[in-house]
C-alpha cells in the first residue's frame, strides 16, 4: 500500500469503523505529514516552528514528527533529540488519534505524560485537530 490517497483512505474508513490499531500507527504518521503539506491551515501553524516532537508508545516502539524549516516529515526510530516527548500507552494513542479522547484531558489524568514545554504540547494538539477534521472529511 504505497499510495498516499489509498493510504489515507484506508485510516479514515479504519477510524470512522472503529478498526484503528497499532498496525496502523505508521501509516496514520505518514497520513498525518501528507495532510501537513498540504493542508493551508496547517502549514500556517508550522510556519517559523521548527520542532521534533517524539511519541514514545511503549510496547508499539518510539514514532517522530519534524517540522522543521516548514517541511513535516516523520519516522520509526529513536531520534538523537527532541523539542517535545508525548509518553502514553498504546491504547491511549489510538483513542487520541481517533478521537475518543481528547489529549487534555489525556494529559490531565496522566494517561500522556508530556516532557519539554507546554506551549509547544498544545500547539501540537491543534496540529492534530487539524489533521482530525481532514481525516473525517475523506
Amino acid at each position: 500500500m504505497n499510495d498516499i490517497n489509498t493510504i489515507r483512505k484506508v485510516i479514515a474508513e479504519k477510524i470512522e469503523n472503529k478498526v484503528f490499531s497499532s498496525e496502523d500507527i505508521e501509516n496514520y504518521f505518514q497520513v498525518f505529514c501528507e495532510i501537513g503539506r498540504t493542508t493551508e491551515e496547517f502549514q500556517e501553524e508550522i510556519e517559523n516552528w521548527d520542532r521534533k516532537i517524539v511519541f514514545d508508545l511503549e510496547e508499539a516502539g518510539i514514532y517522530w514528527i519534524s517540522t522543521c524549516k516548514g517541511e513535516i516529515t516523520s519516522g520509526k526510530t529513536n531520534p538523537d533529540n527532541s523539542d517535545l516527548t508525548l509518553k502514553m500507552e498504546i491504547e491511549n494513542v489510538i483513542k487520541i488519534f481517533t478521537g475518543e479522547l481528547d489529549p487534555g484531558v489525556a494529559l490531565l489524568t496522566g494517561k500522556l505524560r508530556v516532557k519539554g514545554e507546554l506551549p509547544d504540547a498544545i500547539k501540537f494538539g491543534e496540529l492534530m485537530e487539524i489533521v482530525a477534521e481532514e481525516i473525517e472529511n475523506d
